[in-house]
């Protein structure tokens, strides 16, 4: 099976030329996304019906989305037969050269005169040279004949015309900022639309709320692991039976516990590592005395 890459402006013409004297009985073409034959669906159909009258098995690749609907159309059955609309639709749309006969040409003989011959022994000096008369008369005839042929022979010129039809498709493209446009790539070039607008509204208070800043300290977290551990950022340390929650406020690493005599559990170093916490709501209560122990939502006291 050859295999031909087809550019994205090539049209059922320029394709059909590129396959039709490959001497294979298998044909695969390799469309590219976007490409014009996927402006309307007979352009397939059209290639399948030409390939079969060439002898040739045709087959359609593409990474386009449309193609791949368009060539799955025309695959659900074994063998195409186009509607009597698409047949007009082809006919319209497309003209084809078809090889004719030269147009037939009479012949005619004459008999040509007799002369004498011609002496040239006036001309070249100490030679008598004699030359029929007839064979130069038919030589310029010859001579004639071919330059007025050349000239006037019949020449034609054909123009293969294929009809525009209006198609509605829809695309994907991309919008993106300070890029540059790009059809190939279908990108748009786009830029940010800022609005501001101002509202103010007066309502009459009902009933009370407390103010204030919440709550910020710094705590001890205690790792009980041969392994270190992290802590991330937003994790809530609780106090007094989940009643009082706080969010830590950045990601904190705590190293592993070091055993320096394996034997002698009392030689256990827990790792340690101290993190900044935010209360998570205002008030005195969240303000607790230093000693306190908190823990560590997910993690056991063993831990």
């Amino acid at each position: 099976m050859t295999r031909i890459d087809l550019e994205i402006h090539d049209d059922v013409i320029s394709v059909l030329n590129k396959f039709k004297n490959i001497n294979d009985s298998g044909i695969e073409l390799e469309i590219p996304e976007g490409s014009v034959l996927f402006d309307n669906v007979i352009n397939l159909k059209l290639l399948e019906k030409e390939a079969e009258k060439l002898g040739k098995s045709l087959h359609f690749r593409t990474l386009d989305d449309a193609g791949i609907n368009m060539i799955a159309s025309i695959k659900d059955g074994e063998s195409y037969e186009p509607t009597l609309q698409e047949e007009t639709s082809i006919a319209e749309n497309t003209t084809y050269l078809v090889d004719s006969a030269p147009p037939e040409t009479k012949k005619f003989s004459f008999k040509l005169p007799s002369f004498g011959s011609f002496n040239l022994a006036g001309i070249v000096p100490g030679r008598g040279i004699k030359v029929p008369l007839a064979i130069l008369l038919v030589v310029g005839l010859l001579g004639a004949g071919g330059y007025t042929f050349a000239a006037k022979a019949p020449k034609a010129q054909i123009k293969i015309i294929v009809n525009s039809q209006p198609l509605t498709r829809s695309l994907s493209v991309k919008v993106k900022k300070d890029a540059t446009s790009d059809a190939e790539q279908k990108i748009l070039r786009g830029f940010n639309v800022e609005a501001i607008t101002t509202e103010t509204a007066t309502i009459e208070t009902t009933g009370e709320k407390m103010v204030g800043e919440k709550a910020t300290g710094k705590i001890t977290i205690i790792n009980k692991t041969d392994t270190a551990k992290t802590i991330k950022k937003g994790t809530e340390i609780e106090y007094d039976d989940k009643e009082l929650k706080y969010t830590l406020k950045e990601d904190v690493t705590i190293p592993a516990q070091v055993i320096a005599d394996p034997l002698d559990p009392a030689t256990v170093k827990w790792g340690e590592a101290e993190g900044t916490v935010t209360a998570s709501d205002i008030g005195d209560t969240y303000n607790i005395s230093k000693g306190k122990a908190l823990d560590v939502n997910g993690y056991k006291n063993t831990e």
